[in-house]
């Protein structure tokens, strides 16, 4: 029912809005209590009854957000169609509880004060209490599983807040045991929210949806329709011949078989783009060969691909019995420029590298074609002859090798594979946590090596072919040490016993007797041909019940993002043969899914000429064209003229997926899809597609289709999309958005290099500015310079400062969360101000974030942390008086750099970028503009803010009065287009934005947007109206600043928003990314006191009046109920006097937020009167009198709207924050 944000590359929810969908966020408790259920009601009735949307919802969460998610699905599953989680708290026991609290078996880091409010608010007394919990989502899954409700979960593999293991793997096996439907997708990252391509989530949301077309758009808009669980087979079908749909799969019965879809209709003509067939991972397409690769190659073979035409296989050189009276001849052969002679094994030439002696170990064959091999020589020795699996990177060659025999993987590093010679011993490569080994290497596209090994620890290897129901899984960036253990890729064990056992290993005590020391073998083992007596060294083992089938000697490779694992296969009761299992991640479980042939393989698979080959130590092979089935054919038709019936049809045309390789990798194979073009056929109101499927193998493979999607191109947007002409006129009709208008109070945040400054002479005034003043007043700034740089301009300049603004111990999450805790609704962050840096990932100047000091994106990374909380976000822009900020004339048209700003820029030419340019030319307009679209294309803000353009009524021009400038003229111009830009590109994406107006004089004209100014308090009750406000006397970090009382900002923020203002609160951050601990104080101490009030702020409106100075009252509304905020302790009774003229029955109850003490009152002629009690609650500072009437009582007609009256009295400061 509430989507939050995501938008770390895409705006998915907006997409979502974009087809009909609406967003709405409803919290519920943070914790999971079932109390934040009644907000999440609320929602819920509002919506279905008022306005009638569909009784079922598609339920989102991020983070914590998940623990009330499914607080509430759960109490209510027949309301839900379906959840999305994105690195969702399942587990309590791993957040908020983690590794901190004594006794819990966790890798979470934790959140000591998260975990303190749950216990409180579950009546948890102690730890050990809480521990023993089943209040968290992973409990609360039966309910869903019975009604159907679907799942998707995205979560990070490097998530330390919220582990995947002890999160999303427990939710995903549990909510699959009780039958219900579950899609995790394991990304490589942290705790960060979002997908690159959110299109999964977007059409899981689609799928999913139950609304029927004539309650929502999206039918309408869609731009993909997807058949691809039961369900939607079920539906789709208008007829079929011989196919079984089950478990999600549409499977042939027969040799040959057909499906028809229903006709998809539309309003309006949409043109079809592509039809997308998947079929299913399901991999049984393998043909029997001959052995392929050389003749006389020995042993488990070891096979990579390099690239295209460029293919090895790897194992012991066979008997060369053959060679007796054999004369070899030199010869050429196509491809290879080196001699070569010819050897009496059929299509197998020497190298000079394979006319070495050989060591002992294993041997390298080349080939171009599959066909002829060319043999190099060894590339190991007999030590290292147990070699298991190979990969290439960079190239070179990693082979890895067992020491001793099933034993940690060692490895070979071999940049030339052709010179007959092994690479460099890099020795152990990963230490086997139990015993076992005869592992495969493969790297992900991030260029990880991991590890899939045999894990010995749960049976007896003697027993079962050396192999294992249990495959270990881990993962390195290197391919060498520094491995990281992740969850078992295979687990098939039986139940444990807790019995254990041992048995010996013929190898490992006779390779290294001191690593592994032995004993008298108590008795005869005949398999292994050891007496009693015979010394050997034991692995234990614990026994499981019953006998469990095991795998091993594992091979991998990926396909399209689909991984496969093949091996051994000894089943429990059977003989040795491959079998098989496959994920969609390396980070989630393979599941079996087969096997293949008969015998004791040790295999290994390759991607060569266009073909997959799976190769055996035994007399026969394997080949497969892909996990693609031969043949599925299709063809689509389109209603042209809305009558219901198909007017056109392309041809019958066979789809099929087709397999590349991927530059770089020798294990990941590209796919494409099996695609059909739908770009020639014209636009219709409806679609419908037809498939024949036919059998054309001669093994047990079908053509068994998981997915049919059908694609439409994206509505052309029409003219509703772009409500803003580029008009001053136009643009002031912009509505002010309901979050900005409700949400009331937001954080503003002055962060930048100036922050490593920290210092102002005479401790007052706006601290940002003082690398401006490094210039203008060098008689006292150099000296400062001198004292803490040991230099000053032009050897030492605000350039040379940048390197001490690192935010170094900066946590955006952290702030975020108290931003949250404090009762902000929207949070605004410095990307640039007047000094020219940029706080963000620009590629539009080298002076930027992430290219120095801190080296990260702050404005991205901060937007991403305060979104998931649900908190708007606007990264803020003052680059207008950039110009004169380091010229010798402030507010000039055109300027000069300072005499040592031009020094240093002689210098160093790269900090022209920075200081410059000085005059408003064209070319400073032009990027003036070019970067604020660079945040609005990059971050999506929900604010355009910027700040005074001095420029305005200054060097000759009166901008708002007709008088200006041709350079300013220009510039005004392309503002305006600016702002219709971002008004109209938020628009056509669904997103409500708002601007500021800012200075006494108002940049742009009245009613484009709200008005603003520093520390701005009117007087009397305006039109939209916001006050970025300070703790103290600068916005920026300033040392020993001087901070207003708690109880004054209070009392600001009270008569700010009850005059229809928004109190826009500042801090500024020290150059390392902490908040100084008394603009916190005063944070948090508003934060307590809205907890208790704030049904007086948020949402509210003003009154008819907004105060009563006499008593110092402050007055808000919301529909029928009238705020009277006290700013001074209500000791005695008081009397509300606009309220004269009131009757008895009028006012309906009168009580104090936060406190259950009854509150006496009555209507006199002369007003409310109002007794309070003495008992006043927990509020501290002002107290709120909730008054309960019946009328509204918003009062729209009490604005004053005239500037001059309205700003009237306001405080006046200069530019650089001094009164005047």
């Amino acid at each position: 029912m509430f989507w939050e944000a995501i938008k770390k590359v895409s705006d998915a929810d907006l997409k979502l809005v974009d087809e009909g969908y609406y967003v709405v966020l409803a919290h519920g408790d943070v914790a999971g209590h079932p109390s934040g259920n009644a907000n999440i009601d609320a929602a819920y009735d509002l919506l279905t009854t008022k306005y009638g949307f569909s009784k079922k919802c598609s339920m989102a969460s991020m983070s914590r957000g998940t623990l009330s998610l499914f607080r509430w699905a759960s109490a209510n599953p027949e309301k839900v169609d379906s959840i999305y989680v994105d690195n969702g708290v399942c587990n309590v026991l791993s957040w908020p509880a983690g590794k901190l609290v004594p006794g819990n078996n966790s890798i979470a880091s934790g959140a000591p004060a998260s975990w303190a409010d749950f216990k409180k608010k579950f009546g948890y007394k102690t730890d050990e209490e809480a521990l023993t919990t089943k209040e968290s989502p992973i409990d609360q899954l039966e309910p869903l599983a019975k009604a159907g409700v679907p799942i998707l979960m995205v979560c990070g593999s490097k998530d330390k807040a919220v582990p995947y293991e002890e999160n999303d793997a427990i939710l995903e096996k549990r909510y699959k045991a009780l039958g219900g439907s579950i899609k995790v997708i394991v990304e490589d990252k942290g705790h960060s929210h979002g997908m690159k391509d959110p299109t999964p989530v977007l059409e899981f949301i689609r799928k999913h949806t139950s609304a029927p077309t004539k309650q929502t758009s999206a039918a309408v808009n869609l731009q993909t329709w997807i058949v691809d669980i039961h369900t939607d087979w079920l539906k789709a079908a208008a007829d079929h011949a011989n196919i079984e749909f089950k478990n999600g799969l549409a499977t042939p019965t027969a040799k040959t078989a057909t499906f028809r879809s229903v006709l998809k209709t539309f309003d309006k003509r949409r043109n079809a783009k592509s039809l997308t067939i998947d079929q299913s991972a399901i991999w049984h397409n393998w043909v029997p060969i001959p052995h392929i690769g050389p003749s006389n190659l020995g042993d488990a073979p070891v096979m990579l691909a390099v690239g295209p035409g460029n293919y090895w296989m790897f194992g012991q050189y066979g008997s060369s019995q053959k060679r007796k009276g054999y004369q070899s001849k030199a010869t050429k052969l196509e491809g290879y420029d080196v001699a070569l002679k010819t050897t009496p094994f059929p299509n197998q030439y020497d190298a000079p590298g394979g006319l070495k002696k050989g060591l002992g170990g294993y041997h390298a064959w080349q080939s171009k074609d599959m066909v002829n091999w060319v043999h190099h020589g060894p590339v190991t020795e007999a030590f290292s002859s147990w070699v298991t699996t190979a990969e290439y990177t960079d190239g070179k060659l990693y082979i890895y090798y067992d020491y001793p025999n099933d034993q940690d993987p060692h490895l070979y590093i071999d940049d030339d594979l052709t010179d007959g010679l092994p690479g460099k011993n890099m020795g152990m490569a990963f230490k086997d946590p139990s015993h076992g080994s005869d592992c495969a290497f493969i790297r992900d596209l991030q260029g990880r090596f991991h590890v899939i090994y045999e894990d010995w620890s749960p049976l007896d290897a003697s027993t079962h072919s050396w192999d294992s129901p249990l495959a270990g899984h881990a993962v390195s960036a290197t391919g060498i040490g520094d491995f990281k253990i992740l969850p078992p890729a295979v687990d098939v064990r039986t139940k444990p016993t807790g019995k254990f056992g041992e048995y010996p290993h013929p190898h490992w005590h006779a390779t290294d007797p001191k690593k592994y020391p032995g004993k008298p073998a108590p008795v005869d083992i005949p398999q292994h041909r050891i007496k009693k007596g015979d010394v050997r060294a034991f692995a234990k083992y614990e026994i499981h019940e019953p006998e469990q089938d095991a795998f091993g000697d594992w091979a991998s490779i990926c396909i399209g993002g689909q991984y496969y694992l093949f091996a051994d296969y000894h089943p429990a009761n059977s003989g040795i043969r491959v079998g098989w299992f496959t994920s969609s991640s390396l980070d989630k479980p393979f599941t079996f899914c087969g096997e293949i042939g008969r015998g004791h393989p040790d295999p290994d698979i390759m991607f060569a000429e266009g073909k997959f080959y799976l190769a055996t130590q035994m007399s026969t092979d394997y080949v497969s064209p892909g996990p693609w089935v031969e043949t599925v054919e299709a063809r689509v038709g389109v209603d042209t003229d809305k009558d219901g019936k198909i007017d056109q049809w392309t041809d019958w045309t066979e789809v099929k997926e087709s397999y590349d390789y991927i530059e770089g990798f020798s294990k990941q194979v590209a796919k494409t899809q099996a695609m059909m073009d739908l770009s020639k056929l014209p636009a219709g109101y409806g679609f419908r597609y037809e498939l024949r499927l036919t059998d054309a193998t001669e093994n047990k493979s079908k053509p068994i289709l998981d997915a049919v999607t059908l694609a439409f191109n994206r509505p052309t947007a029409d003219a509703a999309s772009k409500p803003y002409d580029g008009s001053w006129e136009s643009l002031q009709k912009m509505p002010v958005p309901a979050w900005f208008d409700d949400g009331k109070i937001g954080i503003f945040i002055h962060w930048g290099p100036y922050s490593a400054i920290g210092y102002r002479e005479g401790n007052r005034g706006y601290a940002e500015h003082v690398p401006k003043l490094f210039y203008e007043d060098p008689k006292h700034y150099y000296p400062y310079m001198k004292q803490r740089w040991g230099a000053t301009p032009p050897a030492f300049g605000y350039k040379d400062v940048i390197p001490h603004f690192k935010a170094e111990n900066w946590d955006p999450d952290e702030w975020a969360e108290l931003f949250e805790e404090v009762g902000a609704k929207y949070v605004v962050l410095t990307a640039e101000h007047h000094d020219g840096w940029a706080n963000w990932d620009s590629d539009l100047t080298p002076w930027n974030a992430v290219d120095m000091g801190p080296k990260r994106d702050l404005v991205g990374d901060l937007g991403a942390a305060v979104r998931k909380r649900g908190l708007k976000y606007a990264p803020s822009y003052h680059r207008e008086r950039h110009t004169g900020f380091f010229a010798k004339e402030k507010y000039a048209v055109h300027s000069e750099p300072r005499p040592d700003i031009a020094e240093e820029i002689r210098r160093v030419p790269e900090a022209a970028s920075l200081y410059g340019p000085f005059s408003y030319d064209k070319a400073f307009v032009d990027d003036y503009v070019a970067r604020w679209k660079e945040i609005q294309d990059k971050y999506h803000p929900d604010f355009l803010w910027v700040d005074d353009f001095p420029i305005y009524t200054r060097d000759g021009n009166s901008v708002r009065s007709g008088t200006m400038k041709p350079e300013i003229k220009y510039f005004d111009d392309q503002i305006r287009r600016m702002i219709t830009d971002f008004m109209n590109n938020a628009t056509a994406r669904g997103q409500e934005v708002y601007c500021n107006n800012k200075g006494g004089n108002r940049n742009w004209p009245d009613g484009v947007g709200c008005l603003e100014k520093d520390n701005l308090k009117l007087k009397v009750i305006g039109p939209k109206w916001q006050s970025c406000t300070t703790f103290g006397t600068s916005f920026g970090f300033l040392e020993g600043d001087q901070y207003k009382s708690v109880e004054r900002v209070i009392h600001e923020m009270i008569e700010v928003v009850s005059r229809n203002g928004n109190f826009l609160i500042n801090i500024g951050p020290k150059a390392d990314g902490t908040l100084v601990p008394e603009q916190v104080k005063r944070l948090r101490a508003m934060g307590d006191w809205l907890k208790i009030n704030g049904d007086a702020i948020y949402g509210t409106r003003y009154w008819k009046v907004s105060a009563q100075e006499d008593e110092h009252l402050a007055f808000t509304t919301k529909g029928k109920t009238l705020y009277a905020i006290k700013l001074a302790k209500p000791s005695a009774p008081f009397i509300v006097e606009a309220a004269a003229g009131w009757k008895a029955e009028d006012v309906k109850s009168v009580r104090l937020l936060g406190s259950d003490a009854e509150v006496g009152w009555s209507i006199k002629p002369d007003g409310l009167h109002i007794m309070p009690s003495s008992n006043l609650g927990e509020s501290q500072f002002a107290w709120s009198f909730k008054i309960v009437t019946n009328a509204d009582q918003h009062q729209p007609n009490a604005i004053i709207a005239e500037p001059k009256q309205m700003l009237n009295q306001t405080r006046q400061i200069d530019l650089d924050g001094a009164p005047k």
